[in-house]
């Protein structure tokens, strides 16, 4: 008998719990204003699976980063991080589905930016109950990478593709 596997960072609730973190964090500005697009939550949820380049995106725009223990700097994933998961739209797609269905997430349209989403009440409720050690982690990279709130998400995109092309 075979038994079924999921890789954990494939598994649909640990990134639903990723992605509440990331819109809860960052979706909008300290003046209330929407700044989390599609592309951005892709980018940020990237960037919370993979430690490694988030510090050196961090660093490489002249902020301060995070500790990265050693089971994230030399593991497979950290070495050899998938391009498909950064270039690849559909789990962050089915991750907006799911979240919509259960009224976690609200989406407003913005001429020139396009969708721009943001938790529900119910949705931030969700994402301020987690409070895992590793949730509490990932909250606090989170802050860390709201420096990154002003840097545009192509600019944003060529660097994360220029860490990964040197590795």
């Amino acid at each position: 008998m075979i038994l079924p596997y999921t890789a954990p960072e494939r598994d649909l609730h640990f990134n639903v719990a990723l992605a509440l973190l990331v819109l809860d964090q960052l979706a909008k500005t300290s003046r209330n204003k929407p700044l989390l697009n599609f592309d951005r939550l892709s980018l940020f949820i990237f960037l919370l699976k993979n430690p490694l380049i988030a510090t050196k995106l961090l660093t490489l725009l002249g902020h301060p980063s995070f500790s990265v223990d050693a089971s994230e700097s030399f593991s497979i994933r950290s070495l050899a991080p998938s391009w498909d998961e950064l270039l690849s739209y559909a789990q962050t797609k089915a991750l907006v589905r799911y979240l919509i269905a259960r009224k976690m997430l609200s989406a407003d349209y913005r001429k020139g930016d396009g969708v721009m989403l943001s938790l529900s009440d119910i949705g931030r409720s969700s994402a301020q109950a987690m409070e895992d050690p590793f949730f509490q982690r990932a909250k606090l990279r989170l802050e860390l990478l709201t420096k990154l709130n002003n840097v545009p998400t192509k600019t944003l995109y060529q660097h994360v593709y220029d860490l990964m092309r040197t590795k």
